[in-house]
């Protein structure tokens, strides 16, 4: 199953794309496209994922379809999935 994944900030960066296609072959969770995302494109880590626990390392986070962000590494993705990986910054 592949899931688009767009990508913001210095993902974007080190990626040199926007948007990029991850295939999932056997489980479907977030924790398994975050470490095929590493796999693929391995200077992510340290730098905008978490290189054991393969969290998002503050101010980026998953946002699921542009509605809400996912924070559990085991949310199950469905096929069709539109994944954006955000540098979030609050200012005023």
């Amino acid at each position: 199953m592949k899931i688009s994944v767009e990508l913001f900030g210095l993902a974007k960066q080190i990626v040199g794309e926007k948007i990029v296609e991850i295939n999932l072959k056997d489980k479907y969770t977030l924790k398994n496209l975050t470490d095929e995302l590493v796999k693929k494109y391995p200077k992510l880590s340290g730098k905008v994922i978490k290189e054991k626990t393969l969290k998002t390392i503050p101010p980026y986070m998953f946002n699921l379809d542009g509605r809400h962000t996912i924070n559990n590494l085991e949310h199950k993705l469905k096929k069709g999935d539109k994944l954006l990986l955000l540098f979030v910054t609050v200012g005023g």
